[in-house]
C-alpha cells in the first residue's frame, strides 16, 4: 500500500512535468484520477518499483559490466577518424605563409620587391619582406625564375623537391629549406563549456581533441574558482563531448579515453571539425520535498551518488521522514521508482553506491502519506524555473581567435 499511494503521486508528478501551457490547478478544480487520465490517453504505465540494497547495487554493477564487454566486443571506430599520428601530414593551403630559404642566395630567400627582382606591376602583392610569402585564394605563390607555382594540398618535403628541381635549372645543386610560418589555412572550433572558446589552427604538429580543449585553457571545472572565489555549479560535462564533422557527429568521453566504449578515443582533427564539450546542466536531477535546499544539481562528469546529492541540499528537514526517500527514474519513457530507508546506517551506505541519472527525481517524503497540493506547490515553480534555465543557459559561447 505503501508503494501504491507513492506511485498515485508520482504520476500526478509526471502528468504535472508534461504540462507546457504554463497553467496551474486552482483551489477547488476537479482533477481526474491520474490513473484513470493515464488509461483513458491509451498509455497505461506500471513503474517498476524496486529497494534500493546490496542485491540491487550488485546486479546493477553486474550488468554495468556486462554491457561494457559487448561494446568492446562489437566496438569499430568511426570511419574517418584515427588517433594514429604515424602517417599524419600536414597539407599546405590558401591563406599559408611559407618560408623559402635558398642557401648561398640571399635574394632568393624570402624574396622581396628590394632584392634584386623585378618590380613591375605585375609582381604579386603575396611576397612579403619578413613572414615569407602567402599562398593567394587559388592556392598558388610567384617565386622568382619559376614564376607561379601550384602548392596548394602539398606536404613541405613535396613542395622542397619542386622548387629544387625548378631552381636546379638556373642554381647548380641549389640548396633549399621550405617551412611555414603562419597556419592560417585550416582550422577547428572548439566551443562550449570551456574556459575560453577559440578557432585554434592546425599546424605540422597533429591536434588531438585533448590538445584543442587544453589550448582554451581547459574545461570549467566544478568547485571554487580560484580567479574570484565563487563556487562554480555548472561546469563541464568531460563525458559528452562530441566532434561534428560533416554530417558526422561522434561522441567523445574524456575522462577515459579509452576505447572499449566506443566512444572515447583522443581523435586526430581535421579542417572544418567542431569540438563542443558541454555544460553539466544538461545532465541534472532534482531534490524535492523535506530537504533544506531543494532545487535542480548537476551531475559532475557523469557520477553523482544518491549519498551526494542528500548532502547538497544540505540533508532533511526536521519535518522530513528520511525512511520515505524515493527516486523516480524515466517518467517519460518506462518509470521505475527506486525506494529507500535512509534513517539505517547500511542503507546510507547503499546511497553511496546508488549512482543517479540525468533527470531523476529524488523526492523526501513528510510521512508515509504524500499530499497532493504539497507535491504540486514543489514541482509547478520548480520545473517552470528548470526549464527557463536550461533553455537560456547552455547557450554556446561566443568565439575568440
Amino acid at each position: 500500500m505503501e508503494f501504491l499511494r507513492s506511485y498515485r503521486v508520482l504520476v500526478i508528478l509526471k502528468l504535472n512535468l508534461i504540462l507546457t501551457s504554463g497553467c496551474v490547478f486552482a483551489p477547488g478544480m476537479h482533477v481526474e484520477d491520474p490513473l484513470e487520465q493515464v488509461a483513458k490517453n491509451g498509455n497505461i504505465v506500471t513503474p517498476k518499483i524496486q529497494q534500493i540494497n546490496a542485491r540491487l547495487i550488485k546486479e546493477k554493477l553486474s550488468k554495468e559490466n556486462e554491457q561494457k564487454l559487448i561494446l568492446k566486443n562489437n566496438y569499430l571506430p568511426p570511419e574517418g577518424f584515427t588517433q594514429d599520428s604515424s602517417g599524419y601530414t600536414y597539407r599546405i593551403g590558401s591563406q599559408d605563409v611559407i618560408s623559402i630559404v635558398v642557401w648561398d642566395h640571399p635574394n632568393l630567400t624570402n624574396p622581396t620587391l628590394n632584392d634584386g627582382v623585378s618590380s613591375s606591376k605585375s609582381m604579386p602583392s603575396n611576397i612579403s619582406s619578413s613572414l615569407g610569402i602567402s599562398v593567394d585564394q587559388n592556392g598558388n605563390i610567384f617565386y622568382p625564375y619559376i614564376g607561379e607555382i601550384k602548392v596548394s594540398g602539398l606536404s613541405i618535403p613535396e613542395l622542397r623537391v619542386l622548387i629544387t628541381k625548378k631552381l636546379s635549372i638556373f642554381l647548380k645543386n641549389p640548396q633549399i629549406n621550405v617551412s611555414i610560418n603562419e597556419f592560417n589555412s585550416q582550422k577547428v572550433a572548439v566551443v562550449g563549456a570551456v574556459t575560453t572558446p577559440r578557432v585554434i589552427p592546425i599546424t605540422n604538429t597533429p591536434l588531438t581533441i585533448l590538445n584543442a580543449i587544453t589550448l582554451t585553457g581547459g574545461p570549467i571545472r566544478c568547485g571554487v574558482n580560484q580567479n574570484n572565489n565563487v563556487v562554480e555549479t555548472e561546469c563541464s560535462d568531460l563525458t559528452a563531448v562530441t566532434i561534428k564533422r560533416g554530417n558526422v557527429s561522434v561522441l567523445v568521453d574524456l575522462t577515459t579515453l579509452e576505447s572499449p566504449k566506443g566512444t572515447s578515443e583522443n581523435w586526430i582533427l581535421k579542417d572544418g571539425d567542431v569540438v563542443t564539450v558541454p555544460s553539466n546542466i544538461k545532465s541534472q536531477v532534482f531534490v524535492l520535498g523535506a530537504v533544506n535546499a531543494p532545487g535542480p544539481y548537476n551531475i559532475n562528469n557523469g557520477k553523482l551518488a544518491l549519498l551526494d546529492v542528500i548532502g547538497n541540499s544540505k540533508g532533511f528537514s526536521n519535518q522530513s521522514s528520511p525512511e520515505y526517500t524515493y527516486i523516480i527514474r524515466d517518467y517519460y519513457n518506462e518509470p521505475e521508482i527506486y525506494a529507500i530507508n535512509l534513517r539505517s546506517p547500511d542503507s546510507l551506505l547503499l546511497a553511496g553506491q546508488f549512482y543517479l541519472k540525468p533527470k531523476d527525481i529524488v523526492y523526501a517524503s513528510k510521512s508515509k502519506l504524500v499530499q497532493f497540493n504539497e507535491v504540486m506547490s514543489l514541482v509547478t515553480p520548480s520545473m517552470t524555473t528548470i526549464n527557463q534555465g536550461v533553455n537560456s543557459a547552455v547557450g554556446i559561447k561566443t568565439l575568440s581567435n
